[in-house]
């Protein structure tokens, strides 16, 4: 899944582009590294974290600014301890 512009990265989120926009002004999306195109290009673990954003935002979990919702970089531990038990 790398490689994608904020437009299929959103489309296949199931989100619109402002969102994504919106999440990475709030810290919870990392902002994307930049392919030989110079386009952004969203990868398959920015696609992971979009996918806990939008469960967590079902569960209830509040999603507070500089990325409170979770504070990590990568999958595994840390998301784990933010994930709600109401959402399992």
């Amino acid at each position: 899944m790398a490689g994608l512009t904020i437009g299929k990265f959103a489309e296949a989120g199931g989100v619109g582009v402002e969102t994504v926009r919106f999440y990475q002004r709030r810290g919870l999306l990392p902002a994307p590294g930049r392919g030989g195109s110079g386009f952004r290009e969203y990868t398959e673990d920015d696609q992971w974290r979009l996918a806990f954003i939008r469960r967590a935002r079902r569960c209830g979990r509040p999603q507070g600014p500089q990325g409170a919702l979770c504070n990590t970089d990568s999958r595994g531990q840390a998301f784990g301890a933010c994930a709600s038990d109401r959402c399992r």
